[in-house]
């Protein structure tokens, strides 16, 4: 072994060795103080771009839901190109966001995405850089959360977009409001995130501002003072490492134990050495300290079997992403969640146990059911619909069959005219039946009239009685002098119904369901103290129950769709925010009062009008006679047997008619006879051309013939083929006086006109 250097040469080498140590800190010092006031320019730009590019975005989104408005109220497709390229800017910077936020990020694809949003190519370089380098910085982090909760919210104003334009083209008007709303929540709950997300970068600049005026001044005390504090200044670095170590572990431990996720160390075998206390939470354990030391699949009930092959697969391929696992906490509560794992390692690279990482996905899961029930129920209603149009022409014929048939039949024929009369009692049953199904499947505009409420509670209390348990008594408390309210009387009946349902699952020991009618009157301060209303009369319909009732956060929470507290499978949650819906469309009002253990009182509100009611307490008798009458009638028709029966109507009521079987063929008769026709009978959804259109294009040729439609499912046509505006309409099923009545008064109105 070598002898040591003399005392000078130590000396020396110690001076050499210190000498070297300044130039190499001096030039780490600078080299570091030119690439921090560098990068920290860089990434105040870049910052600053976002920021721009946030403008343009936010922009663009207002842009859009603004030409949507425009959209739905003038049909102009000029409004819906601007909304879709007004969209195309929120679209681009998803795009790009979700690239970068890529394992393998594609530059030409993130630069696309950025440009397409608007932003200046020369800034992309640099955003993208940020975003890659400065992702989990907290500012960044928070930014770019907030752009991916915006960029959700785009997502939702684009299918409620599509969905507008949808229910536009189809005529729903009541869908397109219901959209239009939700439309404008949707922007109203992006405003905040937009100006969030320019907060939090501007606090981002202005933090980065501050470093690095920090640092440059730290380095340039830092050269003054090097050469004397060498020494010092080495043993304060490793005192600052040891701080910044500290505070590292620190941090860490704070992201540990306040993460959102449950995040457990165990051994290979499960034993959990550190959990936080998100963990702990979904688990039903009382802290951290509880799973410290338990096999935390046992704890949760994994079975023994499971239990290993999830151990084995991490072990060998190094982690598992995203598996869903059903636990049971402490009270028992099955859950629903997702895990990642990964093997932990020492620095040698000996496996020294596994990390997991656990979301809650339980209600994620209901919501996905709930969604599959809600599309469940629409094709159902669908279904229906259809059904209900095709049986509604089969009741025309029979109606309008057994109306001549009866007409036909002599004074004696006392027994066949009582078979005739049941058999039009048994159609009109069948028709109101249909109206039901009608409803049910929301394909039915509402047909407000003004109508007598007890009138309406008289039709649907029997109803009530056969679909409650006999365990359930109805009863009801009806103020006769309520005033008449412009209602749909199938819609108020669907409502009543729904609440009674409501009623009997709270009481499932059976109970007592009370209807009242009665008036109510809104000062001006009503609206103050609750909240709605107006001042006014109110005819009013209250639905009570003797059941268990609810909590004041439940009630809150009644009318919002999918909400329900009936165990899962049972129940859509949708049925008072079809209630609330329906009363919307009445502008009228629903109330609801409960506590626990005192029941619930649900109260809807109609605005009471001057007009008589249509019906009272009694539904007047139909109309069994023809109306007659004459002149030539051009009739439209697909269907043979309806064709067939409403000419025969027509004809015994001293008509002349001329027959088509869809728009193109009646077009032709129209050229031809359209200066002696009286009128035009036309159905509404018929091949080729409807009836509609039929009318658009007879007024675009100058025929000024009156039209009067008839159908079994107004709402069912499609883009185009709504009814025009002021055309007389009668529903299907229709009988042979109804049908001659409703000709005669269309004609005798054109004659004063």
């Amino acid at each position: 072994m070598d002898d040591p250097p003399p005392a000078a040469s130590r000396a020396r080498l110690i001076l050499y060795s210190r000498g070297t140590l300044v130039a190499v800190i001096l030039f780490v010092a600078i080299s570091s103080l030119v690439l921090v006031a560098v990068l920290g320019l860089d990434t105040m730009s870049a910052m600053r771009a976002y920021v721009a590019g946030e403008s343009r975005w936010s922009k663009a989104e207002q842009e859009a839901t603004y030409q949507l408005f425009e959209y739905a109220k003038l049909r102009d497709p000029a409004a819906l190109a601007r909304y879709l390229e007004a969209l195309e800017v929120p679209l681009g910077d998803r795009h790009a966001r979700e690239e970068l936020d890529s394992r393998a990020p594609n530059d030409s694809i993130v630069r696309a995405g950025f440009i397409r949003g608007g932003n200046d190519p020369a800034d992309v370089a640099g955003m993208a850089t940020l975003f890659r380098r400065f992702r989990h910085f907290r500012y960044v982090d928070s930014a770019i959360a907030i752009w991916t909760r915006a960029d959700s919210g785009i997502a939702v104003l684009a299918a409620h977009g599509d969905s507008l334009v949808d229910a536009v083209h189809a005529g729903d008007t009541m869908r397109v409001a219901a959209l239009l709303a939700a439309i404008d929540r949707d922007d109203r709950s992006l405003r905040p995130l937009e100006y969030d997300f320019s907060d939090t970068l501007g606090a981002g600049a202005r933090w980065t501002k501050r470093v690095l005026i920090i640092t440059i001044l730290g380095a340039a005390a830092l050269l003054l003072v090097l050469g004397v504090w060498v020494s010092g200044f080495t043993i304060r670095r490793v005192e600052d490492s040891e701080r910044a170590l500290r505070a590292s572990e620190a941090r860490h431990r704070a992201l540990f134990e306040n993460a959102p996720y449950g995040i457990a160390h165990t051994t290979v075998d499960g034993l959990v050495k550190d959990a936080n206390a998100a963990l702990a939470e979904l688990v039903g354990a009382d802290g951290p300290d509880d799973l410290r030391g338990v096999h935390l699949a046992t704890y949760v009930g994994i079975p023994p079997d499971r239990r290993g092959r999830i151990i084995s697969d991490t072990l060998v391929q190094g982690g598992l992403q995203g598996i869903e696992l059903d636990w049971t906490r402490q009270d028992g509560t099955p859950i629903r969640v997702r895990v990642t794992t990964k093997v932990l390692r020492d620095p040698a690279g000996p496996v020294t146990g596994i990390e997991s990482i656990v979301e809650d996905v339980t209600q994620q899961r209901v919501l996905e059911d709930q969604l599959r029930q809600s599309q469940k129920m629409e094709a159902v209603g669908q279904l229906t619909g259809g059904i209900a149009h095709d049986l509604n022409n089969v009741l025309t014929a029979v109606l309008a069959n057994a109306d001549l048939v009866a007409e036909s039949l002599p004074p004696d024929a006392e027994t066949l005219e009582a078979d005739m009369r049941d058999l039009r009692v048994a159609a009109r049953h069948g028709a109101q039946m249909i109206r039901k199904l009608l409803a049910f499947s929301r394909r039915q505009q509402l047909a407000l009239r003004s109508e007598s409420l007890p009138a309406i509670i008289a039709d649907v209390v029997p109803v009530l009685s056969r679909i409650l348990p006999e365990d359930v008594r109805v009863e009801t408390r009806v103020d006769r002098t309520t005033p008449a309210a412009l209602v749909d009387a199938g819609a108020v009946e669907q409502m009543i119904i729904n609440l009674a349902t409501n009623a009997r699952d709270a009481m499932p020991d059976g109970g007592t369901v009370t209807v009242t009618v009665s008036e109510q009157r809104f000062d001006a301060t009503h609206a103050a103290e609750h909240g709605w209303g107006h001042a006014g009369r109110y005819a009013c319909i209250a639905v009570r129950d003797t059941g268990k009732g609810m909590d004041e956060v439940t009630r809150r929470r009644v009318f919002e769709p999918f909400f329900t507290t009936k165990p899962v499978g049972v129940g859509s949650g949708l049925g008072l925010a079809m209630v609330y819906g329906l009363m919307k469309q009445h502008d009228g009002y629903v109330s609801v009062e409960s506590s626990p253990g005192g029941g619930t009182s649900a109260t809807l509100y109609f605005p009471a009008t001057e007009e008589l009611p249509q019906r009272d307490w009694k539904t007047p008798a139909q109309a069994t006679h023809l109306t007659r009458g004459s002149g030539k009638i051009l009739l439209v028709e697909d269907e043979a047997v309806v064709r067939r029966a409403a000419k025969r109507t027509l004809v015994v009521a001293g008509y002349d008619v001329v027959e088509a079987e869809d728009g193109s063929e009646a077009l032709a008769l129209l050229r031809a006879e359209h200066v002696t026709l009286s009128l035009v009978l036309s159905d509404v959804v018929m091949p080729t051309v409807g009836g509609p259109a039929l009318y658009r294009q007879a007024r675009q040729l100058g025929y000024e013939v009156p039209f009067l439609m008839m159908s079994g499912y107004a709402q069912r046509d499609g883009p185009g083929r709504s009814l025009p505006a002021g055309v007389p309409f009668l529903a299907k099923p229709w009988t042979a006086a109804e049908l001659t009545a409703k000709v005669r008064e269309v004609i005798d109105a054109v004659k004063r006109a």
